[in-house]
């Protein structure tokens, strides 16, 4: 059984007002598939120092440390930051998260820095037992968003539904782009693509996360975004009617 990480003869010293201190002195450590370690002392005994080794977010001064066969030891930041992305899981005790982004976002966020994008929908027929792949609309553009897109399902109708594709800018920076909703009559076999009544440049409200539903009846929209738009359809989609522009950044909405 190959091992999961091992640590041998780690040293972690610091330079502080010219006197050296080793935090960590010759840590010997190895860790298997399946096992559960915690990591436990008092206060200043080196743990967070040990921590930041083990989750590649600092480096040994002496000593050999292997993560899934690699030398961390000898790795520069790039690599390291590679590691991180494609091996490792935190949970910070500060949470560090994105007050800007909501949770699901927050989440997400590590695949789209991996160039990991959405390639289909699922659609599940049975309460979520079973799922199918829905293929995206070919040639959709804005391209759907790493963070994800909005999906709305008719309650009247299982074979309705709707999606709207965002760009995804990280950064928040204002890019020009157009604002469009995809439907679907036949379970995602096809799409039909609207924008009539929406922004067709410099969508900025759009780039980054929005809310979408449909009324219970099926029959009317509303899809509102981060940025305080609120926009209504009374007919499937087809055509929008911006009815707000004020409101506080919305992410999510639900007919009442």
């Amino acid at each position: 059984m190959s091992d999961v990480l091992q640590l041998s003869g780690v040293t972690r010293a610091f330079e502080q007002g010219g006197v050296r201190i080793e935090v960590l002195r010759g840590v010997d450590l190895t860790i298997l598939p399946g096992e559960y370690i915690a990591i436990m002392g008092p206060s200043g005994s080196g743990k967070s120092t040990f921590m930041n080794l083990l989750g590649c977010l600092d480096t040994p001064t002496m000593g050999d440390y292997f993560l899934a066969g690699s030398n961390v030891a000898q790795m520069a930041k790039d690599d390291l930051a590679i590691l991180r992305n494609r091996t490792l899981g935190f949970v910070f005790q500060g949470f560090n998260l994105l007050p800007r982004m909501s949770l699901q976002d927050n989440v997400a966020l590590p695949l789209v820095y991996a160039g990991v994008e959405p390639s289909a929908l699922f659609r599940s027929t049975d309460g979520g037992l079973q799922w199918t792949t829905v293929q995206l609309v070919p040639d959709t553009t804005p391209a759907p968003s790493g963070f994800g897109f909005a999906v709305a399902c008719d309650p009247q109708n299982p074979q309705r539904a709707w999606f709207v594709p965002a760009q995804a800018d990280v950064c928040r920076i204002p890019v020009d782009g157009r604002l469009v909703v995809n439907r679907t009559d036949d379970g995602g076999a096809s799409f039909q693509t609207f924008s009539s009544g929406l922004p067709q440049t410099h969508a900025y409200h759009l780039v980054y996360r929005h809310g979408l539903d449909v009324s219970a009846d099926g029959r009317t929209l509303a899809m509102a975004s981060t940025t305080g738009g609120l926009w209504v359809s009374a007919d499937g989609g087809e055509h929008w009617q911006r009815v707000s522009s004020d409101l506080p950044p919305v992410a999510m909405l639900r007919f009442g």
